[in-house]
């Protein structure tokens, strides 16, 4: 056989070697492994108890809506564990600078969140926001 043949079956038989102890793969406590037509998905298995969410009622309660004031650092906070009530925050979206007329625009959404911290709701973006910005006359 010429050399590169003799490589070439060297490399296959190294594929057909990781491809066996592929299939050999078996997963520990708290893996599952899945065998599929396009490869392998490793994750980790839920736990017994389900998530957070489920275990537990998260509703009711009055919201609290974490202030968004301009110009200002809002100091205002919100702890799962001691405020113990639901939240909504604003998040900003779709930013765009105008460098002609030297404005920065931007809309919002609102994100609310259950008692136990978990995201119940995303609002639609709300109307433009625009910011002017001074610009010196260079003349």
């Amino acid at each position: 056989m010429p050399i590169q043949d003799l490589e070439a079956r060297r490399r296959l038989d190294e594929v057909e070697a990781k491809l066996r102890a592929i299939d050999r793969m078996r997963a520990g406590d708290g893996i599952v492994v899945q065998k599929l037509g396009g490869g392998l998905v490793i994750s980790a298995k839920p736990s017994q108890g389900g998530n957070y969410s489920a275990t537990v009622d998260n509703s009711g309660g009055t919201q609290m809506v974490l202030a968004q004031t301009q110009g200002a650092a809002d100091d205002d906070t919100w702890n799962r564990t001691s405020d113990k009530c639901p939240v909504a925050v604003q998040v900003l979206t779709d930013f765009k600078y105008d460098a002609v007329a030297h404005t920065l625009t931007f809309r919002t959404r609102t994100f609310a969140y259950d008692k136990g911290g978990c995201l119940e709701d995303i609002g639609p973006e709300n109307d433009l926001v625009t910011i002017e910005t001074a610009v010196p006359d260079t003349d």
